[in-house]
């Protein structure tokens, strides 16, 4: 995303998360900081053993289309240079969760309902991620941006 002009952020040219929806980079990248953040609330509660309210306090696993347009606007006064660092310090965040756990905790007991912690870390920050980077790569594509 750093070889994407700054000015580009704000072109509304990326399908959303609702359906038929557009949203832009700058959107995109607020729902991937969105959705680390959750996974970072829902570790540091549940290490101090608190109840996790899942998705989000307020959302239900249906109104996730809901929660992204509450991302996009938890993150819209930010300029997009400040969001590129926040997405790389909630990435390094997570990575940071991934090596400090052993395999057993991340991969072999159940941590909500019957996924793992490792399953929950995947299904919500890389796996949107993965979608993510094959949005980024039609926009740049459609900008002529190499």
């Amino acid at each position: 995303m750093q070889n994407i002009p700054i000015d580009a952020y704000h072109l509304v040219l990326i399908q959303g998360h609702k359906k038929d929806s557009l949203i832009n980079l700058h959107q995109l990248l607020s729902y991937l900081i969105g959705w680390s953040q959750l996974v970072l609330i829902w570790k540091d509660a549940s290490d101090k053993g608190i109840e996790i309210e899942m998705p989000a306090k307020g959302f239900k696993w249906n109104e996730l289309g809901k929660l992204a347009e509450k991302f996009y606007a938890d993150y819209s006064a930010i300029d997009s240079s400040q969001l590129l660092k926040k997405y790389e310090e909630k990435i390094h965040a997570i990575i940071a969760i991934i090596n400090n756990e052993k395999n057993e905790t991340l991969y072999e007991k159940k941590w909500y309902k019957e996924h793992t912690l490792g399953r929950m870390i995947q299904l919500n920050t890389s796996s949107p991620m993965k979608n993510a980077i094959l949005k980024i790569r039609k926009f740049k594509k459609s900008q002529s941006i190499v």
